[in-house]
């Protein structure tokens, strides 16, 4: 025999003759007791119940009355915002084509400074670990920069006019010993790197673990197209929470690390780049040149970078090993060039400043 229904299930009424508890036929005498004891129950039906919809509206309301956020704001599950879906690209065209789709614009990507080859026969003297994470700061500031003019190539779609790329808030986020060591970002240099310095925000703390509450903050707070932070070395809990909040509010986040710091596999791309000294590339090296971009504009002193792809998610399965290149940065066109002749000795194994992480 099945279990009798509860009293509070919208089934039926139960009649005085039986126990709305048991189920079972009683007596006359002790239905006469249970009658007053045990009133009829009220179906469920009528009763009023909020559809799922208004419930979950509700809550939305509340929360953003708790966190004092606008009325017009939407927090997780709200639509992504047009702009976001804009290609986020190196600007490197066979480099782009080798990668085989560009940044995922709510992932974490981790940037860290290549290892300098300091034994061996091929030991080098130029750069030092200085010089690598300044190559993994300014390859930072200039993904920034790449985001910025993909935003404002889709706000301008169908307008011939060129724009500056500016479109939003940039959150960098590091801590103060980091700032004083490596130098404070300027603002005249960011203006000829291309990123305007008031869409920049910067923020400096006392620790590293600050820095990283900061950068989950910021990513939470919907109000930034782009959150890049550099700290020494985050634990696999600290990037899975940043990780998760770039996938949730649809927010792109660039976390520079130390070179000998654990890699965090929360990351959804990992770039290890080192910076190629002066002279080492000739004007003959340069491809991926444009029509109306002048390739004698970029002396030796200009940035240029070994790349090395070490984590690259993408939605199908990875099916192929991203050889080494070498990038250099065009202040003119906002993108970076392939240096095709360097790339060809990294992939060959040749003698390369730093050696390439394994």
């Amino acid at each position: 025999m099945t279990d009798p229904p509860f009293p509070h299930d919208d089934v039926t009424e139960y009649s005085p003759e039986t126990c709305p508890r048991t189920g079972f036929a009683s007596s006359g005498a002790e239905v006469a007791d249970r009658s007053r004891a045990c009133p009829r129950t009220v179906p469920v039906s009528a009763k009023r119940v909020l559809p799922k919809r208004d419930v979950l509206d509700g809550l939305r309301a509340r929360v953003r009355e708790i966190e004092r956020h606008p009325p017009g704001f939407e927090i997780r599950g709200s639509p992504q915002p047009a702009a976001t879906s804009a290609a986020w690209t190196l600007g490197a065209e066979d480099v782009d084509r080798q990668l085989g789709s560009s940044l995922s614009t709510a992932s974490l990507h981790e940037i860290k400074p290549e290892f300098e080859q300091t034994r061996g026969p091929n030991a080098k003297t130029c750069g030092g670990a200085a010089a690598a994470q300044a190559a993994a700061i300014g390859f930072a500031l200039r993904l920034c920069v790449r985001r910025c003019a993909a935003l404002a190539r889709t706000s301008c779609a169908g307008s011939s006019v060129r724009s500056r790329p500016s479109a939003g808030t940039i959150v960098w986020c590091w801590p103060s010993a980091i700032a004083a060591e490596h130098g404070r970002l300027y603002g005249p240099g960011l203006a000829a790197l291309g990123l305007d310095p008031s869409q920049l925000l910067i923020v400096e703390t006392r620790r590293a673990t600050e820095t990283l509450w900061a950068i989950e903050e910021a990513l939470r707070s919907h109000a930034a197209i782009l959150v890049a932070g550099v700290v020494g070395s985050a634990d696999l809990t600290a990037a899975r929470r940043l990780s998760l909040a770039t996938e949730s509010f649809a927010t792109p986040c660039l976390l520079v690390t130390g070179g000998s710091a654990p890699s965090t596999p929360a990351a959804a791309s990992r770039w290890r780049v080192g910076l190629l000294p002066p002279g080492s590339v000739s004007a003959g090296a340069r491809s991926g040149c444009k029509a109306g971009e002048r390739s004698g504009n970029m002396s030796n002193e200009a940035f240029q970078a070994a790349v090395t792809v070490e984590r690259w998610r993408t939605v199908g399965p990875w099916k192929q090993e991203i050889p080494p290149f070498a990038l250099e940065w065009c202040d003119e066109a906002h993108r970076f060039r392939s240096l095709a002749h360097v790339a060809d000795r990294m992939s060959d194994g040749a003698d390369v400043p730093y050696r390439r992480a394994r």
